[in-house]
């Protein structure tokens, strides 16, 4: 650790001062080592009018020394309850990757300071502050009226942040042209149920939209279905289930209709519908929600060739299926590409018959991973070994 203390434990203060004195970047970088040494490292020996140096040094210096300098500094600070406040204050308003580890933890800002960063700095200020492990309703009300869809998505998927009626019901009318705020929305355990239903049918709405946009359907029998689901949803089961209870019933009225080319799940992963792709698929097999997403994803895609074969896809839909599933939920690097091609040989040698006769034990038995083993007995399947780990429930 750099010292400047001598053998009585006193501060040699005019060494700090000849420091200061030279402007060259080399003696402000090692003066502000020295004081952040001094600072964080001693400060239970240092006294009232030692601290009020220091601090007044590295206040002068903030806008001297290197961003790395500054940057650990900041970082020193961020977790220093009894850090100076004016201190704090310099380096939150800092270059945002100096700023970050302040904005993000520290306690000694207060909410006008906050605001007041929100207000005249950057995007990337506002972003750090939206991830305080502590927001006000103050301090979110301001974030929200940033306009900025980024920052007021990172406010809402923030659970530590306190948001105001007021706010919310902000929020809920922005959510009708930002169609990225809707899901955190819904999400957020504290939207007021009045805003909650308000959002479901503007949700539900766009996913009508959307479907009646990209696929065969009849828009009367979408929309009667889109008013039954949230009605239901709202007087009887309550407000969390509504935006599912839509989603469910749409893609049951989508799995009735006939898809033997498997056309419609592949458009609904081709369009980014991963919930409705798997619902369809739910409504489609009849297997239990839990299980079948298990399914779906498992590394290898055993379980989604049994799937897609006992549906009767075509080889070249499966490996469409294969391939967009992955990029779905685990993104495609050398070893899912690997997973891929043994799925693919795995699915060539599977009978439709093996995968029906799978698919029913499977309905019946909530444990996948033991039936999985089974699948050494069936006919003209040949399996790899699968792994043991917890079964699905």
């Amino acid at each position: 650790m750099h010292t400047v203390i001598d053998n009585t434990g006193k501060i040699d203060i005019e060494t700090l001062m000849r420091l200061a004195r030279d402007k060259s970047v080399g003696s402000r970088t090692k003066l502000a080592d020295i004081i952040g040494d001094l600072f964080f490292g001693a400060s239970d020996t240092l006294n009232d009018a030692e601290q009020s140096i220091m601090t007044d040094i590295l206040r002068q210096l903030v806008q001297d020394v290197e961003v790395s300098v500054r940057k650990h500094l900041a970082i020193q600070l961020s977790n220093q309850d009894q850090a100076p406040h004016d201190l704090v204050i310099a380096l939150a308003n800092d270059d945002s990757e100096v700023a970050y580890p302040l904005l993000l933890r520290s306690r000694v800002l207060r909410d006008q300071d906050l605001v007041a960063i929100i207000h005249h700095r950057t995007v990337e200020h506002q972003l750090a502050v939206s991830m305080h492990d502590s927001i006000s309703p103050t301090v979110s009300d301001s974030l929200a009226k940033t306009g900025e869809e980024t920052v007021i998505k990172r406010l809402l998927e923030n659970p530590n942040a306190e948001i105001a009626r007021d706010t919310m019901a902000h929020l809920v009318e922005q959510s009708r042209r930002l169609d990225s705020l809707q899901k955190p929305l819904v999400h957020r355990s504290d939207l007021p149920g009045d805003l909650a239903e308000k959002m479901y049918w503007w949700v539900s709405a766009a996913l009508r939209s959307h479907i009646v946009e990209h696929f065969d359907v009849d828009a009367n029998e979408i929309d009667a279905a889109m008013e039954s689901a949230v009605n239901t949803a709202f007087g009887a089961q309550g407000e969390g289930d509504a935006a599912l209870s839509a989603t469910d019933r749409v893609a049951k009225h989508l799995a009735e209709k006939q898809d033997p080319d498997g056309d419609l799940i592949i458009r609904l992963l081709r369009e980014s519908e991963i919930t409705l792709f798997e619902r369809v698929i739910e409504h489609q097999t009849g297997l239990r929600r839990k299980l079948l997403q298990r399914l779906l994803y498992e590394p290898g895609g055993e379980g989604l060739a049994i799937v897609c074969r006992a549906l009767d896809l075509a080889p070249e839909f499966f490996r469409e299926v294969l391939t967009l599933t992955r990029k779905a939920r685990v993104g495609l690097d050398e070893n899912n590409i690997n997973e891929c091609t043994f799925a693919t040989t795995f699915y060539d040698q599977l009978e439709v018959e093996s995968a029906k006769l799978m698919l029913s034990r499977w309905r019946r038995n909530p444990n996948y991973l033991d039936l999985l083993r089974q699948l050494e007995t069936l006919p003209h399947v040949t399996a790899r070994p699968v792994p043991r780990q917890r079964s699905v429930a």
